[in-house]
């Protein structure tokens, strides 16, 4: 796999700011689990708008109800490739403010839906602004193939399809119409990894990643066509070298 989407990586020294939040979310997973089992704490982070509590719209990816330590465990799993990936090429602050970023207008969109469509959504845990960040990660190097968990090759484009249906049919169990709304946010995050817009300044390094990319597959190309000629030139010299073993063979048999 020759693409940003390679390997992880440690950026420089010192904690990642993917491994902080996964920190974060952890702590937050094991303090409502000590806390019990009503998922009070989960609550007081949750978004919803029966009671609206405001700060839920940054909280809720900490408000971990009803996922499960397996199923948390393959998020944080997730997040950790995705993370990494972005962290490599807009740096720590950039995906600490594109996680946040992805919490903030789905928690929106989540609001918009519930109104709009009159169901009382809510919304906990650190999915959406993970679909958010993969949007963004697949967009970059849409064409880079890796191995799904180390099995199946898959390309990161196939991987956003995957990402934007099973949010579109999990946000809209019982309504789908709400599922459709609650995840638009995916697109503007596919069209921003894409580099249609602009919003920040580290938007550069993803231009000059992307300027490395063209310049490597250009080099590829151009060796592909130095080695074909060499592979060329080297056939010729093969060629004129049997031909004069076979007419020094001809001088030299003895039945001539």
């Amino acid at each position: 796999m020759n693409s940003r989407a390679q390997g992880f990586g440690i950026l420089g020294k010192g904690i990642t700011a993917t491994v902080g939040l996964m920190i974060a979310l952890s702590v937050f997973f094991i303090a409502g689990w000590a806390m019990g089992a009503d998922g009070t704490l989960a609550r007081v982070l949750a978004l919803s708008l029966n009671p609206f509590q405001p700060w839920g719209l940054v909280t809720y990816p900490f408000a971990q109800s009803g996922v499960g330590v397996v199923g948390f465990l393959f998020q944080l799993l997730w997040f950790y490739w995705i993370g990494h990936q972005l962290e490599r090429t807009t740096g720590k602050a950039s995906l600490v403010g594109h996680f946040f970023a992805g919490t903030l207008i789905h928690g929106l969109f989540i609001l918009l839906a519930s109104v709009v469509i009159g169901v009382p959504g809510e919304a906990f845990g650190a999915t959406l602004p993970i679909a958010f960040l993969t949007m963004i990660a697949c967009a970059m190097t849409p064409d880079a193939e890796i191995r799904l968990y180390g099995i199946l090759p898959v390309k990161m484009k196939h991987i956003a399809i995957i990402t934007a249906v099973i949010t579109v049919f999990t946000l809209g169990t019982g309504s789908p119409m709400f599922g459709i709304l609650a995840s638009v946010p995916l697109l503007p995050a596919w069209l921003y990894g894409a580099g249609f817009f602009k919003v920040s300044p580290n938007r550069t390094n993803v231009a000059k990643a992307k300027a490395k990319k063209q310049e490597n597959k250009e080099f590829d190309v151009y060796m592909n066509k130095v080695r074909g000629k060499e592979k060329t030139r080297q056939e010729k010299d093969e060629q004129e070298r049997l031909r004069q073993l076979f007419e020094r063979s001809m001088i030299d048999d003895p039945k001539d």
